[in-house]
């Protein structure tokens, strides 16, 4: 069975007027993450623990503690946790977007047609 990230909201939409939330995410090892997605808001992935593969268009990149992943509007996305470690990142969502609570985010998107990262995929 695989893991699931455990989601927790820190600032919602409606208590920043619409700017911006923040959403703290906890990635266990070996969470594959949401199928390839895409929003109408931009997303920043602060990683603070460990390290997160993401999936940015056709880029594959992996993220450490104290580094950064962004996907803008539009652009398709998906990150996983492919370490023997857990992971933590925070997300940042402008403007407004989702505040984390919503079934996408936790059930993922029906109709990825691209698959995951493969293990060991990408720079390190």
């Amino acid at each position: 069975m695989t893991a699931r990230a455990n989601i927790g909201v820190l600032l919602r939409s409606e208590d920043s007027g619409g700017r911006v939330s923040i959403v703290d995410n906890r990635v266990p090892a070996g969470t594959a993450g949401p199928p390839l997605h895409r929003h109408d808001f931009d997303e920043a992935f602060v990683v603070l623990e460990g390290e997160v593969t993401f999936q940015l268009g056709d880029d594959l990149m992996t993220r450490r503690a104290g580094e950064v992943a962004f996907a803008p509007r539009g652009v398709p996305h998906t990150f996983a946790n492919q370490s023997g470690a857990d992971a933590r990142h925070v997300i940042v969502i402008t403007p407004r977007g989702s505040s984390g609570t919503s079934t996408g985010w936790r059930r993922g998107r029906p109709g990825s047609t691209r698959p995951r990262p493969p293990r060991g995929a990408g720079p390190r």
